[in-house]
């Protein structure tokens, strides 16, 4: 199709149809799923929204959970940079209290969508600090008995991709006072695309003590692979009425980082529309090679 002619025709449609949006719409914050447990207690599900930082943009999930007899307390916040302009990161930081006279086994994870999804080739890298705060009796922290796994791992697309301290681990302390150990892992080669990011943690803590985890990953486009088609939503090839059929099939939703419409998003505002359908029309045809 004449370049001029489709700019022509994605033009007229869009005023057809109604306009262009703000410029600076925005997507929905993505709901972040999230999972603890301590020895001894049942697991709990949470979904959470988060609260989206004004300075930074970041969304930001507290952390404060607190036993019924006071035994042990669960503090700290999950932030997450989740447009994927040009990347996307996580910073999690907890803070885990054992006020009880016997080791428990605490466990988190945390899971969120990330929107658009980092495409093209991805670089992965982070940073993970842990500390120990142990009491005059001294203290230990390490890997679960039934764990062969690490005490963190940050998931990608629900999958490990980056394991901090793999078991056995052990840090320890004898009597009070801090002991602190850092693992900086540089960039290397990620899967061909990102579309959720997470992280895992699991230890066992002595009784009387405290431990901190805090823990950086970045996920950038790397470029190494060609850009995808836009618009080819089916991924046959082409921008064709396929195409078009699934996204007026989803005319005037609101696209979720996760949802299956979100492919029809095509300048990624967070509803289909007639700047998507413009797009898709500037781009008919075969995709280039």
């Amino acid at each position: 199709m004449n370049s001029a002619f489709k700019l022509h025709s994605a033009s007229s449609l869009l005023l057809l149809l109604g306009g262009t949006h703000a410029a600076n719409a925005q997507q929905t914050p993505p709901a972040a799923i999230i999972t603890w447990s301590v020895e001894g207690g049942e697991s709990v599900t949470l979904v959470s929204s988060g609260i989206t930082n004004p300075s930074t943009g970041w969304q930001e999930y507290p952390h404060v959970w607190t036993s019924a007899d006071g035994s042990w307390s669960v503090g700290g916040v999950t932030k997450v940079d989740w447009t994927a302009n040009p990347g996307a990161a996580v910073q999690v930081k907890l803070e885990i209290k054992d006020f009880g006279q016997v080791d428990r086994y605490f466990e988190f994870s945390f899971d969120v969508p990330i929107c658009p999804t980092v495409q093209m080739g991805t670089t992965i890298k982070g940073i993970t600090v842990i500390t120990l705060t142990a009491n005059s009796d001294g203290g230990m922290m390490t890997c679960p008995t039934d764990s062969d796994a690490a005490v963190v791992q940050f998931m990608g697309n629900y999958k490990p991709l980056l394991t901090f301290f793999g078991c056995p681990f052990t840090v320890a302390m004898e009597g009070s006072g801090n002991a602190t150990t850092q693992l900086n892992i540089p960039p290397f080669v990620g899967p061909t695309s990102v579309s959720d990011v997470g992280s895992r943690i699991k230890f066992v803590l002595s009784g009387g003590d405290k431990a901190t985890v805090q823990t950086q990953i970045n996920v950038t486009a790397n470029g190494q692979l060609p850009p995808p088609c836009l618009g080819d939503v089916d991924g046959n090839g082409a921008v064709d009425g396929f195409d078009m059929a699934f996204l007026l099939g989803y005319w005037g939703f609101e696209a979720g980082c996760s949802d299956p419409s979100s492919a029809a998003d095509l300048n990624n505002d967070g509803t289909i529309d007639a700047i998507d359908l413009a797009t898709m029309l500037g781009a008919w045809g075969p995709c280039n090679p």
